[in-house]
C-alpha cells in the first residue's frame, strides 16, 4: 500500500511529498566508517580520548605494540559503531519533535495572531531542524563521494544510473516554438542551430579587403 505525505515546509516556500511504496527494508551496513561530523557533536572528543585511553588500559599485556594498536582499536571501533547509531536515532527523534511542535505552532498561528516572541522561538526551532538537516545533507554527500570513487569507474549499475542522470538532465524533451511544440530531437536540434546561427552568424557575405599595400615589407611575415 503507497501512502503520500506532505511534510512541513522548512527553508524552502515549497511543500515537499513523502511518497512511501510500503517495500522500504532496512538495510545494516557490516563496514565502520569513521564519520568526521561526529567532532561537531559537543563533547565528542573528550569522549573519544577517554574511552581510547581504557582501550588501552584493557588491552592487557600484549606481545607488541601491533597487538595493542589492534585490541584497542577493536574496542574502540565496537564502541563508536553503537554510540554513532545511538546519536543518529537521538539526532533523527529530536529532529521529528521539532518538526511536530512547528506544525503545531503553525496551527496556531492561523488561528490568531502570534507575537513577535512567539514567531522569535518558531524560527528558533527552525534554524534548530536547519542545523541538524546540514548535517545530514553532509552526510550524504560524503556517502556519495565515497560510492563514487569506488563505483564511478567501474561498469557497474551505479555509474550507468548516474551517466544516464546526467544525460537526461542535459536533455530537452520538448520545445514549444512559432511553429508549435517540437518533440522529434532531430527538430529540436535544428531549430536549435538555425536559431543560434542566425543570432551569431552573418547570412550575407561582407566584401572588405585589404590592399595588397596596406602593409610596409618590413611589417609583413612571410
Amino acid at each position: 500500500m503507497c501512502t503520500l505525505v506532505a511534510e512541513t515546509r522548512i527553508g524552502s516556500d515549497h511543500v515537499p511529498l513523502i511518497l512511501a511504496s510500503g517495500e522500504d527494508r532496512i538495510k545494516r551496513n557490516l563496514h565502520f566508517y569513521f564519520e568526521t561530523g561526529w567532532f561537531e557533536v559537543d563533547g565528542f572528543i573528550p569522549l573519544l580520548i577517554a574511552r581510547w585511553e581504557q582501550a588501552m588500559a584493557a588491552a592487557g599485556r600484549p606481545r607488541g605494540p601491533m597487538d595493542i594498536w589492534i585490541s584497542a582499536a577493536g574496542v574502540l571501533r565496537g564502541f563508536l559503531r553503537g554510540w554513532g547509531a545511538n546519536h543518529g536515532s537521538e539526532t533523527k527523534h529530536a529532529r521529528e519533535a521539532i518538526i511536530d511542535e512547528i506544525k503545531s505552532l503553525d496551527a496556531q498561528a492561523d488561528a490568531r495572531t502570534f507575537s513577535e516572541a512567539e514567531w522569535a522561538y518558531r524560527y528558533a526551532l527552525k534554524n534548530q531542524v536547519l542545523s541538524i538537516l546540514r548535517e545530514e545533507e553532509e552526510y550524504w554527500r560524503r556517502w556519495g563521494g565515497i560510492k563514487w570513487i569506488t563505483k564511478g569507474d567501474a561498469n557497474t549499475g551505479y555509474f550507468h544510473a548516474f551517466a544516464n542522470g546526467r544525460k537526461w538532465k542535459c536533455s530537452i524533451l520538448r520545445l514549444q516554438s512559432e511553429q508549435g511544440v517540437m518533440v522529434s530531437q532531430a527538430e529540436i536540434s535544428a531549430h536549435i542551430y538555425g536559431f543560434f546561427l542566425n543570432l551569431l552568424g552573418t547570412a550575407e557575405e561582407k566584401h572588405l579587403r585589404l590592399r595588397a599595400d596596406f602593409w610596409r615589407d618590413d611589417a609583413r611575415v612571410t
